[in-house]
């Protein structure tokens, strides 16, 4: 039979019928050296079967065979001659190898699924969305949207990375699981402190509309001029790009500049703080307001009417 021609299951099968054949002529027919030799046919056959089916599986590469090849002394494994066939396997005596073939045909296996579950989730990051939306009715102003979203596809898929590099077969996509890995930590570390910044700046921006508060708080309002410009540039990039994975390979340095302008603002914060405690110790009354309602006070004082709420 051919190599080629064969289908495994069908001569699994043949071969249970031929032992059956072999043994019950054993059984009823006087011991004879024709028999025996049925017989030993037979065994030598089902013996083969494991490594037929081992060297079947599509999913042996060059290197698979050679790995096979390299354990047979008198000759190889060559599927691709025309003339190879089952009897051409036998006559090799690749028995004695069979653990061995078994476990590459195994590891062929293992890995083609790996590299088939890697790309999947390369996929999926690929696809990957990040959800904005305008901020108010500012135009071209942009904050990050459904975020929930964003963090479970970020868990789920860390998890089904780590399931990979936790294989057995791991070594075969380990370097391309590593780096979408470290994109997905990336990009989950971007998120929070995007959040984070995001926070910061809807409730700066508030105060630093005022042209009070910047004529008396002028370091702090030029600090946060910069963090204004840079939010406001990120997220219109991720709006105009869309896409996560690209969101991050435009901006290399997008975490850096997170952390630092997260810095820039817990100083603005620090400095606002003790401006109202400076404003409170000079007018007692203030300190039966709220940081916000002292800041509204603030902004306003040139608008006697809009505050008078406040000092009743």
């Amino acid at each position: 039979m051919l190599w080629n021609d064969i289908k495994v299951d069908e001569i699994s099968t043949t071969s249970d019928n031929y032992q059956k054949i072999a043994n019950r002529l054993l059984r009823t027919l006087p011991a004879n050296p024709i028999v025996e030799e049925l017989k030993e046919l037979v065994e030598t056959f089902k013996e083969a079967m494991p490594i037929v089916k081992a060297c079947r599986a599509e999913e042996l590469l060059p290197e698979h065979w050679e790995a096979i090849n390299d354990l047979i002394p008198n000759g190889k494994i060559d599927i691709e001659r025309e003339d190879f066939t089952l009897l051409s396997l036998i006559e090799l005596e690749v028995n004695e190898y069979q653990d061995d073939i078994v476990a590459i045909s195994r590891r062929a296996i293992g890995e083609a699924k790996l590299k088939i579950d890697l790309t999947k989730l390369q996929e999926l990051w690929k696809a990957q969305l990040l959800a904005v939306k305008p901020y108010k009715d500012k135009d071209q102003v942009f904050v990050l949207d459904q975020v929930d979203d964003l963090y479970t596809f970020l868990d789920e898929n860390l998890a089904n990375i780590n399931m990979i590099r936790g294989n057995q077969y791991k070594a075969v996509v380990e370097k391309e699981a590593e780096k979408l890995r470290k994109d997905l930590i990336t990009m989950n570390s971007v998120t929070e402190d995007l959040l984070t910044l995001q926070k910061s700046w809807m409730y700066l921006e508030n105060i630093f509309s005022s042209s009070e508060i910047k004529k008396v708080l002028q370091a702090e309002s030029a600090a946060f001029d910069k963090i204004d410009t840079f939010f406001k540039t990120t997220m219109k990039v991720a709006d105009n790009i869309k896409s996560a994975q690209k969101f991050l390979q435009k901006q290399s340095k997008l975490l850096d500049q997170l952390k630092q302008y997260n810095e820039s603002v817990d100083y603005i914060m620090k400095m606002l703080a003790q401006f109202l405690e400076q404003k409170r110790g000079a007018f007692p009354r203030f300190n039966f307001l709220s940081d916000d309602e002292l800041l509204e006070i603030l902004a306003k004082q040139t608008e006697p009417e809009k505050i008078q709420g406040f000092l009743k």
